[in-house]
């Protein structure tokens, strides 16, 4: 069976025969960036922004354009849905979407902080613990394009340079937040979180070229979802992608194995290499023990882990385990922090 949340993708072969070797990357879980309140776990999600009577600037090559109006509302709800969905997944809070127009609604810049009246009717409403708050929100759209001529190219009629035709769309986006605890209706945490992103394309046909491009509103709603993730690891623990190394070649179940490694299905992948564990032959027994310690981590039993490691460490003097045992102690410390700063109610 595949194992929850860990997809895991091979970043490539080292083709080194001699260590048989390749690099995965697996999701952990690291600590917030900063420590609020480990008594809130019921948590709503609103806006006080009047998206109705938000506009976008645009440019085209640098000149201005009509203000975009369209979907607006829906990036916001985009950013909210994408941010419950992202708290749901650490699994450290409960989060609700609060009604649109629960708060009231404002296009203030810089906005001020939420009357303590208005906080605790939503915190009574809902049974809140806290309330975060999208206060604010401004995005910028940019369109641009340009022809350039490729290297020389032979041709039936001789040697020749194509134009090649360039578009861009870029999106600047600014949104702050405030993080309100239901027991005294004020803020206890804001953050304001810019995110840029450009969207690029090529082609030797101008019209395929600008096609290509995502449209404006699918341009606001993608880098709304990226802006409402990049709040997550101020206020929640937050996944990020590592790599780690194993053995996947030496035999043909150690290659199995990896396969199945690579698929995901990490309990079939574990019952072989441990059976490999047990191999007469000692260089294969020693991948496949090294191979147990991030098959424990995987499954989150770090002492496990760091048990595999000595054994790999003292049995078989496998020098990669050192740096392994290294980083599972770290990974301890980081889970321990985690802990400190949201215990388990």
């Amino acid at each position: 069976m595949k194992i929850g949340r860990l997809t895991f993708v091979v970043l490539g072969a080292f083709a080194a025969v001699s260590c048989s070797t390749e690099r995965i990357t697996i999701e952990v879980m690291k600590p917030s960036y900063t420590q609020v309140d480990t008594s809130i776990v019921e948590i709503g999600l609103g806006t006080r922004v009047d998206f109705d009577k938000i506009s976008v600037p645009t440019r085209i090559n640098g000149n201005r354009a009509n203000e975009f109006r369209k979907s607006v509302r829906l990036a916001g709800d985009v950013a909210l849905e994408t941010l419950q969905q992202e708290l749901q997944e650490t699994g450290r809070y409960a989060p609700y979407l609060i009604k649109y127009g629960a708060l009231p609604l404002s296009v203030q810049l810089p906005p001020d902080k939420a009357t303590t009246v208005s906080i605790d009717k939503v915190c009574k409403a809902y049974r809140l613990e806290g309330l975060i708050v999208l206060e604010s929100y401004e995005a910028h759209i940019d369109s641009d394009g340009y022809a350039t001529y490729s290297s020389p190219v032979d041709r039936n009629y001789g040697t020749v340079q194509v134009p090649v035709f360039h578009s861009s769309r870029s999106v600047d986006l600014n949104m702050f937040w405030r993080f309100y605890s239901c027991e005294d209706n004020k803020p206890f945490f804001e953050q304001d979180i810019s995110t840029d992103y450009q969207y690029q394309t090529q082609s030797e046909n101008p019209y395929e070229s600008r096609s290509e491009l995502p449209s404006s509103e699918v341009s606001l709603l993608s880098v709304s979802e990226r802006g409402a993730k990049q709040l997550l690891p101020y206020i929640s623990p937050f996944w990020v992608k590592e790599t780690r190394s194993f053995y996947a070649y030496g035999t043909t179940q150690l290659v199995e194995a990896a396969n199945l490694a690579r698929e995901g299905y990490w309990s079939q992948a574990t019952d072989i290499w441990f059976e490999l564990t047990k191999d007469p032959r000692k260089s294969i027994a020693k991948k496949a023990v090294y191979n147990m310690i991030l098959a424990s981590e995987v499954a989150g039993d770090y002492e496990l882990a760091k048990s595999w490691a000595n054994t790999a460490i003292e049995e078989y003097k496998d020098n990669k385990a050192v740096n392994y045992l290294q980083l599972l102690n770290e990974r301890e410390k980081e889970l321990d922090q985690i802990d400190a700063q949201f215990p388990s109610k």
